[in-house]
Formats: structure tokens, sequence, C-alpha cells
């Protein structure tokens, strides 16, 4: 999964499945500004998107990550109702059922 954010953490796009190939690097704005990937699949870009335009972050992912913004959305009182809430997918759930064990 794939989005740009800029640096204040704003995106224009919505997250999507994104395939990176050799085109990839021209989809991007070809301005001076450094790219900066980060998460499981970032490695997998690089020789697609080189350097120096598109560097990688050592970033772990966590769930921690989402304590800063977990907090503003508790004091701005801005819950979600959970008996109308649905988590948003960007793919649907591969679910099936279990094979019976020998």
């Amino acid at each position: 999964y794939t989005n740009v954010y800029d640096s204040n953490g704003n995106s224009s796009n919505k997250p999507e499945a994104r395939i990176i190939g050799e085109s990839s690097a021209s989809e991007f704005p070809q301005d001076e500004k450094t790219v900066y990937l980060f998460g499981s699949g970032a490695e997998k870009c690089v020789p697609f998107l080189p350097p120096p335009k598109f560097q990688i972050m050592d970033v772990k992912l966590s769930a921690t990550n989402l304590v800063p913004l977990a907090l503003e959305k508790f004091a701005q009182k801005d819950f979600a109702d959970l008996a109308y809430f649905s988590p948003f997918y960007l793919k649907s759930p591969n679910i099936t059922k279990a094979k019976p064990k020998l």
C-alpha cells in the first residue's frame, strides 16, 4: 500500500495498492524535493526509485506511533460511533474456511 504525504503529514491522495516498476519514478513530482520511502516494502523500491531523489528511512512501524493521533482525537472529543463504525480496508479481506483436520 502506498500514499504520498507532505512534511506536515497531509495527503491529497487516498491510500492505494501500487505496483512499483520502471516508470514509477516519473509519477512523482520532478522538483528538487526528496521523497522518503519507509515501511516493509521500501527496500524493494530501490531499483526503481533510486537515490538521491528517493531515500529510504529506517522507520519501524508500530501501533505506538498512533498514540499522538489518538490523544489528539480524544482531546477534540472526536469519537467514532462503534455501533456503526467499519474499519477501512484497502482490499477486501480474504476470508477462507478452515480445512478439516485429518
